[in-house]
């Protein structure tokens, strides 16, 4: 039991001058994101972790271990300071106690994992000689049994707490042995908001059951309980389904380590004919591992070519260490850490998380089961993209996704995948993607999501040319635009209570706005030429080597803007507009006094626009969808406010919609000229 010391060094005081830190708040909220912590005030809590920061750069600087140890027994008597409790009341430490010194612990092992890739041997083995030379120390006294559940799962995010977990887990696996711990689990798993959260409790359940079923003694009460919650969690609709399929992979790993189906029988007690189509289906298994390894070598040269490689999806390879995936990278030069979820720079934690949890073979497996869809066979980003929706979306939602999968034929299935995963507007456009394959024949179906991918795509290529270190939302919110113009055709082709007519004219729309979209990104990668210059404001215009694209550059002026004109061949022409002179879309980012805005089409009511023209119709069927959403999102069956990037919509002339971005509000005429000399020049520079 740890000692009681006369004087704490420690006072701290809700006057005190100093300042709260980013650093302890940001690791306060990545401690409650993870565990729950007992309420506090928010200055007692940021004191607890400012003291444990102090005390391990003690330890750091201390040349004898005794003195090391010696600041971390202190810690009992400067955390009941920090509270203003006393060390002991009635024979047993305080609950406001027990919670601080939990929250010490937690500081404890969320830093570790901060400094991990950072220490020496010798630094890591004085830390850990400091901290857990004692096993009360801070441990045994931090709360109860859910408590210590939750110090366990934050020990394992770092080499120096695994170091630890073995230890911890024993004392745990011995009490759920010889006790009831399924209300401790529960409240374990209840405290847990985020998918991250949920995941690395789920690591923690898993990591118990696999060392319980390894000790020498019986523990078959406390796997028992493990395997009860296991399938709770599993059952429990109200979990997402990547949550219900993480739980039904430990019960399923659970079983394989029990199972008794296959008997090991010596090779040489079997007949020659048997041994020797054993041996050549060995031999061959054998030989396509080596083939595919040398082929990920080859396609992944950054990889230690040491290690064992995993092909992670279409585009992306991961080393294995001791079983476990680790460094991954991209065909795009990306690359992570799966042990060091938050050091990732190109990812997100939580992506990581998905990651890790999701690339075990009975997870793949259940999925492919599911839908029809070999998740490796998909690039990274979509993938990324289906964890995302799996850790989101409620049964039902999940259901409707992988039913609507599995009546496709394998190859449409991987083009309505793509499509659906490629949403970003949010729940409303993955909807839609979903009537339109459950209600349109294949083929029509199939263009639909083809054309639609083409834009995405397309748009993708354009938005890169307006990356602005100074805006960098700018970007996005363009690429964002040419989103929601998906949508509102989407809308039109998705509704069966629409005329037949209508849905076909949105179709030829549709067509023609991903014709335009192919054309100006592949003139964009450099392939336009300067046809006619202004004067020194900037005023150009440029016309694409395969002359299908003619781009207006007005840097300033009331009608600043950058204006693509594309030719539509005859074959897309819409019925209506089959003899009409003007065959050309217009595509404009405009900067007016409404704002920055993505124009596609012309309005009717201009009398230099002829009304059956391209650019009208195609303008009249965005309205059209423009309308419907709104309908659709009065009526409930639209969520609001589900896009990354605000966008004001402005409708014109009452046929005609246009869409401002929001929070570019401060871009003046100066930044949106030098935006759009920057494009301009980066549509040019190859060619020149």
């Amino acid at each position: 039991m740890p000692a009681h010391t006369e004087t704490s060094t420690f006072h701290w005081s809700h006057e005190s001058e100093t300042e709260l830190s980013d650093d302890i708040q940001s690791r306060l909220a990545h401690i409650e994101s993870l565990i729950a912590i007992e309420p506090m005030d928010e200055y007692t809590k940021v004191a607890i972790l400012h003291q444990q920061r102090e005390d391990l750069a003690k330890v750091m600087e201390s040349d004898l271990d005794e003195i090391a140890f010696g600041i971390v027994r202190a810690s009992w008597d400067k955390t009941a300071s920090i509270t203003d409790s006393d060390t002991w009341k009635d024979g047993r430490f305080t609950p406001e106690h027990q919670a601080a010194q939990k929250l010490y612990a937690a500081g404890m092992f969320e830093q570790f994992g901060e400094l991990d890739t950072d220490l020496s041997d010798e630094a890591a083995q004085k830390i850990h000689r400091a901290y857990f030379s004692s096993s009360d120390a801070l441990i045994d006294f931090t709360g109860g049994y859910h408590d210590q559940l939750d110090l366990l799962t934050l020990s394992r995010r770092s080499h120096i707490g695994r170091r630890e977990a073995g230890a911890i887990a024993a004392g745990l696996i011995y009490n759920g042995t010889f006790g009831t711990i399924r209300n401790d689990l529960q409240k374990t798993w209840q405290s847990s908001d985020s998918i991250e959260a949920k995941l690395a409790k789920i690591n923690t359940f898993s990591y118990l059951l696999l060392n319980a079923e390894r000790e020498m003694y019986d523990t078959r009460h406390m796997q028992e309980q493990l395997l009860d919650q296991f399938q709770e969690i599993a059952d429990d609709d109200s979990n997402s389904a990547f949550i219900r399929l993480a739980a039904q992979n430990e019960l399923q790993m659970a079983d394989d380590r029990q199972s008794d189906e296959y008997e090991v029988v010596s090779l040489h007690k079997l007949p020659q004919a048997q041994r020797d189509e054993i041996m050549r289906a060995r031999q061959a298994r054998q030989e396509q591992y080596e083939m595919e390894q040398d082929e990920l070598r080859r396609a992944f040269p950054q990889l230690n070519a040491d290690k064992q490689l995993y092909r992670l999806a279409s585009d992306a390879c991961a080393e294995v260490d001791r079983g476990r995936l680790g460094l991954f990278v991209t065909t795009r030069s990306q690359t992570a850490d799966m042990h060091r979820p938050e050091r990732a720079e190109q990812f997100s934690p939580s992506d990581i998380v998905l990651l890790t949890a999701a690339h075990h073979r009975n997870f793949l497996e259940a999925v492919e089961r599911e839908s029809g869809v070999d998740l490796r066979q998909l690039d990274l980003d979509t993938q990324l993209r289906f964890f995302r929706f799996m850790s989101e979306a409620d049964a039902d939602r999940y259901a409707r996704l992988v039913q609507t999968l599995q009546m496709q034929d394998e190859d449409d299935r991987y083009v309505l995948a793509n499509a659906f995963l490629s949403t970003e507007f949010g729940d409303d456009i993955g909807d839609m993607i979903l009537d339109i394959a459950e209600k349109d024949d294949t083929s029509k179906a199939m263009d639909i999501f083809a054309q639609y991918m083409d834009i995405r795509q397309a748009a993708h290529t354009i938005a890169a040319t307006y990356d602005n270190d100074e805006y960098p939302n700018f970007a996005a919110c363009y690429n964002q635009a040419w989103n929601k113009r998906c949508a509102e055709l989407m809308v039109l082709l998705s509704d069966d209570l629409l005329p037949r007519s209508d849905r076909e004219d949105a179709h030829e729309a549709l067509r023609m706005i991903a014709y335009a979209a192919r054309e100006i990104a592949d003139a964009t990668s450099g392939e336009f030429e300067f046809t006619q210059l202004g004067d020194v404001s900037g005023h150009a215009t440029l016309r694409s080597t395969s002359r299908s694209v003619t781009k207006t550059i007005r840097p300033t002026g009331a009608s600043a803007r950058v204006g693509d004109r594309v030719k539509i061949p005859v074959e897309l022409m819409p019925k209506r507009a089959e003899h009409t002179r003007n065959k050309t879309l217009s595509v404009r980012l405009d900067r007016d006094e409404y704002g920055i805005s993505l124009d596609i089409g012309s309005s009717a009511t201009n009398g230099s626009n002829n009304p059956s023209g391209v650019g009208v119709f195609v303008a009249e069927q965005l309205a059209k969808g423009e309308a419907r959403i709104a309908l659709r999102r009065q009526l409930g069956r639209i969520g609001v406010g589900l896009q990354p990037y605000g966008l004001t919509t402005i409708t014109l002339h009452g046929n005609h919609v246009r869409e401002a971005f929001a929070g570019l509000e401060d871009i003046t005429e100066g930044d949106f000229a030098q935006l759009v000399r920057e494009h301009a020049s980066r549509c040019v520079i190859a060619a020149e």
